[in-house]
């Protein structure tokens, strides 16, 4: 895939939303946990209408624990990096075993850093879910939504992101 046909995939991300917009208190409930589908909904659309600010506040949190750690983030980075292409160099049979025996050594030996460098990962994806699935989806929310499953909307990054990993959003206007 070239990269022009690649950014008409991706499309354009959609405008940062306010911080009383996405942070207002009185529009925060807990989920019905017992109607997966409406909070599959809620998730989902929450995820396309707020996504810059999700991309956001993920790059600022990921930046924190880089910042705070650095030489974690780097080593584990790297470590990753020459196991993978040990991998890649090897036969298909070799492959498997330099992978688990690499990533058992990172694990054991780099401990604090791999559990570092996990967190710097793990724990932007779960404010964004967390914040995702208590949100309330107000007015705009539903309009954008709307315009988007009708095709009207763009493509956006976050759309095509879902899309790749195997959700879709068929809404349901409740």
């Amino acid at each position: 895939m070239n990269m022009e046909k690649f950014r008409e995939e991706l499309g354009e991300p959609s405008p940062l939303r306010s911080f009383d917009d996405f942070s207002s208190s009185n529009r925060f409930q807990s989920p019905d946990w017992n109607n997966s589908e409406r909070l599959a909904n809620r998730v989902l659309s929450n995820l396309i209408y707020y996504q810059t600010n999700y991309f956001c506040l993920m790059a600022v949190v990921f930046l924190s624990f880089f910042l705070s750690n650095p030489h974690a983030i780097i080593i584990t980075v790297i470590l990753i990096g020459v196991i993978g292409a040990l991998a890649l160099k090897a036969t298909p049979t070799n492959s498997k075993i330099i992978m688990s025996v690499g990533f058992v050594f990172i694990g054991v030996i780099y401990f604090r850093e791999v559990l570092w460098f996990a967190l710097s990962l793990g724990v932007p994806f779960a404010a964004v879910i967390i914040h995702s699935s208590m949100r309330k989806r107000n007015i705009k929310n539903k309009a954008e939504n709307l315009k988007e499953v009708l095709g009207v909307k763009k493509k956006n990054p976050m759309s095509f992101i879902l899309k790749q990993i195997g959700f879709t959003h068929e809404f349901i206007f409740s």
